[in-house]
């Protein structure tokens, strides 16, 4: 059906990039992925552009030439055939019905298609209705899946009983419904064990099971296989069940050994105890009833009796591997215990914070944390060719945007930023700023760290260039006295070295110096 509508949407607009890719991807055009991106290379996602094709070397290059003939036909046939005609004509032209009949629900497929050819017959009659609409209708059906039963193989009048699997008769309804063989299992485990190799696409984890052992992968991706079957089950089991109309017979075995994956499972869940005995005719099922029949059967012993498997004694073997499972045990908890993401921060001893303050001095103090949290904001704008001084004047409480509802505290934040900021204006490491070459600001970064077991994140305040050389600078607005400034310089190198690190990884070139500014003081120091 979506093949069906690909081509209708093709047919009416060349310019459906989409709508073309998905037909090429179908079986109708037959095209790997490979060749997609080469038609795109050549620009030639246009069936009317059959020239674009002429010197192209694949082997698949002729059987498109003759699928994009066929559908510049169909663009110049449809406008001037009635609806109904159209559908004939993509029948007769394009493999469609022959694909269909040859796929998994062959004869069922080719009656569906029938029925959109008739399903446009029947609204040929509309006189607004163009291949426009009609193929905006048939998308609208796609995209909400109308609760619509599929193209009926017999007639519906007939008086007979209907054998259908449940997903065949999703969306029909019947006045009496016998859901037979509910303790059959799935069909999992039977044959013998063969090599699988397990992938899931949602997180790519892969894996590999050999019958008798697997990998880590393959036991991850069974489990979500397994999940998503037991979902399954249950829709199908409420689809069935819901198909009757006026009466339902659930029918089925208690056998001694339960069977994986039937249906009964979930039958049992719900009703308890209760089912399968005899004297407990009636069972609540949530708010409905369940009137149940018993009939006891014969057990036939089992075809063969199975050879009770051997013990074996304790060995050097089962020391060995005893030891080396606990070892596994300690290696996982070792790795559960380390953090994902780590930051350059977590290895920096942080300093005793210092007071500026001297004995008997009463004044507003604005909070460190704040101050530093608006002037590496500031920075992060700032314009180091342009006037200080203007721009020190557009720092007020509109431009800020201050929490703070002590209007004394705010003023205090204010003019600690606005003399932050001009006592860096007057340093020496603002004048070499201004001759420097901004690379970024405020620079985030990802990189693999200890061993790939982690992953290093953190964001670089400046990185800029100056006489070729590739230098990084990191903001610092500690209280701090300036006599301790190259003390406090040197608790940050693990700091420094791990930015430089990073940068080194991410831009394929060495970092001639790292220095920390010392706002407060206008001092610059290089590690």
């Amino acid at each position: 059906m979506i093949d069906l509508v690909n081509i209708l949407r093709c047919v009416d607009n060349p310019h459906d990039r989409i709508a073309l890719v998905g037909l090429l991807r179908s079986a109708v055009g037959g095209l790997p992925d490979s060749a997609l991106v080469g038609l795109q290379e050549r620009q030639a996602l246009d069936y009317r552009e059959l020239e674009r094709l002429a010197d192209w070397s694949s082997p698949h290059a002729e059987p498109l030439r003759r699928l994009y003939g066929r559908l510049a036909r169909l663009h110049e046939q449809a406008p001037r055939c009635p609806l109904p005609e159209v559908l004939d004509l993509i029948f007769a032209q394009l493999p469609v019905l022959e694909l269909a009949a040859a796929s998994l629900h062959g004869e069922q497929a080719v009656a569906n298609l029938f029925k959109v050819r008739q399903m446009a017959a029947d609204l040929a009659d509309r006189p607004n209705l163009t291949l426009n609409g009609f193929v905006s209708l048939m998308l609208d059906r796609l995209t909400e899946q109308p609760e619509e039963a599929e193209s009926a193989l017999s007639e519906d009048t007939l008086d007979a009983v209907r054998v259908l699997t449940i997903h065949k008769a999703k969306g029909l309804e019947f006045p009496l419904v016998i859901l037979a063989g509910l303790h059959h299992g799935d069909g999992a485990g039977r044959g013998p064990a063969r090599p699988l190799i397990w992938h899931d696409w949602s997180t790519g984890v892969q894996g590999l099971d050999l019958g008798d052992r697997c990998s880590l992968g393959a036991v991850l991706v069974a489990e979500k296989a397994r999940t998503r079957e037991q979902a399954e089950r249950r829709r199908l089991f409420y689809v069935g069940m819901t198909r009757a109309r006026e009466c339902l017979v659930l029918s089925g075995a208690l056998p001694r050994r339960r069977v994986r994956g039937a249906l009964l499972e979930l039958l049992e869940e719900a009703a308890g105890a209760e089912l399968g005995l005899a004297e407990q005719q009636d069972i609540p099922v949530g708010a409905v009833g369940l009137r149940q029949i018993v009939l006891a059967g014969d057990d036939r012993p089992p075809a063969r009796q199975r050879e009770r498997p051997v013990e074996l004694e304790g060995a050097v073997m089962d020391r060995a591997f005893s030891e080396r499972w606990m070892l596994r045990d300690r290696n996982w908890q070792a790795q559960r215990s380390e953090p994902w993401l780590v930051s350059p921060s977590d290895f920096i001893q942080k300093p005793a914070p210092v007071s500026e303050r001297e004995p008997g001095q009463v004044r507003r103090v604005a909070p460190g944390k704040t101050v530093g949290t608006i002037v590496h904001r500031l920075l992060q704008y700032w314009d180091f060719t342009a006037d200080v001084a203007s721009q020190v004047a557009l720092i007020d409480h509109t431009s800020l945007a201050l929490d703070e509802p002590d209007t004394a505290m705010q003023e205090a934040v204010i003019e600690e930023v606005r003399g932050l900021l001009r006592t860096f204006a007057q340093s020496a490491a603002y004048d070499r700023l201004q001759r420097a070459t901004v690379i970024g600001r405020e620079v985030p970064f990802l990189v693999p760290w200890n061993g790939g077991r982690q992953i290093m994140e953190g964001v670089i305040d400046l990185l800029y260039r100056i006489d070729g050389a590739l230098w990084i600078a990191d903001y610092k607005t500690d209280m701090i006295p300036a006599d301790q400034v190259a003390a406090r310089a040197e608790l940050y190198r693990e700091q420094a070295r791990l930015y430089r690190s990073a940068v080194e990884q991410s831009l394929g070139e060495p970092v001639a110096g790292f220095e920390f500014i010392f706002l407060r003081h206008g001092v610059a120091v290089t590690v």
